[in-house]
């Protein structure tokens, strides 16, 4: 009796695979074969619950297959019966390849990791007991069952990915848990179209369209796609306005925001309250040794004080206030549509070259390339020196003088003082006070100064 040496069997849409007699021996009557596999053979743990077996196998009609044997010669095998109507379904035995998850197999992997199973199967004769087998792969052959995430319209301040596009965290990422094998993904590839503002009634001013390829392989190598349409809005916040409380064409009420630390600009497009950009905080004050850059305020006292925000509306929270948020402008670094830049006059606070304490009046300017709008914010930095200046390398005078023998006086040069400040390199001695005290009784040594007084910069800070 023979059997076909090789035989490949691709699952079914259910991830099923069919085994009767038929499938390994062409020629045989089908109510006296009946299918045999045993547990080793396809690769199965020998101690398996009957539990376990039979969410393998069954027959084509869902009953249960025979378990016989035990330890490592158990085996399953198909139910034989007399009846020709049923004969056919009895003698085949299902296989559900969903089943054949990790823990159960000798090697540590699944059909789904694999896709693709091999296995010795026998065919026998049940009236002289004769038998012969085949070795069968069972594979995956199928596309993968995936499902592309819908087409979507975003803002352009959503999360990005390393090329600049919504992220797929964002837009969505593709669904493939109904595929028989696993599958691997790939990525996707985004093809860009730039619409330069463009203005569609339904979505308003489009940045750009993408659309979005993903690829995904198969364990057999086999690659698939699905694509999907993403729409880029720029920053508009008259729609978002108008789409989240649902006014439509009719003219929304002001609302009211409190932004603690910012000053809220206020301006009317299209008879529409428009309150979308918030100003740096207008006075920032530092000490003199500190940086005034607004990377610099932003590292000190955070991006309210450092860069004028696009202010946007998000959501509702659970008390039914409007929440926004704001995203800063860095300059000369464009977000979405909207891009600011500034300039830098520097004033001088004291007298003429003080360079310890000054004022530096800033002008942030805010450009909308899709309105083709620009506002201004004014910012006013002071920085301050608050700390005197010292003097080093001042020489002690404690060697003994003899004063001259015919006129009873003597002049002693001390050394030069050495001034330093930390804010003002112009720092110098420009005035010295006070007076030593000579006692009337010449056995008596003098006595010190009251005082020195040495005023050194031009900020009003003193050395004593």
């Amino acid at each position: 009796m023979p059997c076909n040496g090789d035989v490949n069997i691709s699952i079914e849409d259910g991830c099923d695979a069919f085994i009767s007699p038929r499938t390994l021996h062409s020629d045989n009557a089908l109510i006296i074969n009946q299918v045999r596999i045993y547990l080793k053979d396809f690769g199965l743990k020998s101690n398996l619950t009957t539990a376990q077996i039979r969410s393998i196998f069954t027959t084509a009609v869902g009953g249960n297959v025979d378990i016989q044997g035990s330890g490592d010669l158990r085996y399953v095998q198909s139910i034989t019966s007399t009846l020709i109507p049923f004969a056919l379904h009895a003698s085949t035995i299902r296989i559900n390849t969903d089943a054949i998850t990790a823990d159960l197999t000798f090697s540590g992997k699944s059909f789904k990791q694999l896709g693709m199973w091999p296995t010795k199967v026998s065919v026998v004769h049940l009236a002289s007991g004769n038998s012969c087998w085949s070795n069968v792969m069972i594979e995956d052959k199928l596309p993968p069952a995936i499902e592309c995430p819908d087409d979507v319209t975003v803002s352009c301040l959503v999360t990005a990915d390393a090329k600049g596009n919504p992220a797929i965290s964002v837009t969505g990422d593709i669904d493939a848990t109904g595929s028989c094998s696993d599958v691997v993904k790939k990525g996707y590839i985004d093809e860009v179209e730039d619409i330069k503002c463009g203005d569609d009634e339904v979505n308003g001013l489009i940045i750009k369209r993408i659309t979005r390829t993903f690829i995904v392989e198969n364990p057999k190598g086999l690659q698939f796609t699905c694509t999907q349409q993403i729409t880029v809005l720029a920053v508009d916040v008259i729609e978002d306005l108008l789409i989240s409380y649902g006014f439509n064409n009719i003219e929304p009420q002001k609302i009211e925001m409190n932004v603690v630390g910012m000053e809220l600009i206020e301006a009317k497009r299209n008879d529409f309250v428009r309150e979308d950009l918030l100003c740096p905080e207008p006075l920032v004050e530092l000490k003199c040794t500190q940086g005034h850059t607004p990377a610099e305020i932003a590292a000190r006292l955070g991006n309210d004080f450092a860069y004028p925000h696009v202010l946007v509306f998000d959501s509702f929270d659970l008390a039914g206030n409007e929440v926004f948020t704001p995203y800063p402008l860095p300059p000369n670094k464009a977000v979405c549509n909207v891009v600011a830049t500034f300039n830098d006059i520097k004033l001088a606070a004291c007298v003429e070259n003080c360079e310890g304490t000054v004022k530096i009046a800033r002008t942030w300017t805010i450009l909308d390339w899709c309105y083709g709008e620009s506002r201004t914010c004014v910012q006013v930095i002071k920085k301050v020196d608050d700390e005197g200046p010292y003097l080093i390398d001042i020489a002690e005078a404690n060697n003994p003088y003899s004063v001259d023998a015919w006129e009873c006086n003597l002049d002693i040069t001390l050394p030069n003082a050495v001034v330093r400040d930390s804010c003002d390199p112009n720092a110098a001695i420009v005035l010295i006070e006070g007076f030593i005290n000579i006692p009337p009784d010449i056995n008596t040594p003098p006595v010190p100064g009251n005082e020195v007084i040495i005023k050194v910069d031009k900020v009003g800070n003193r050395w004593i």
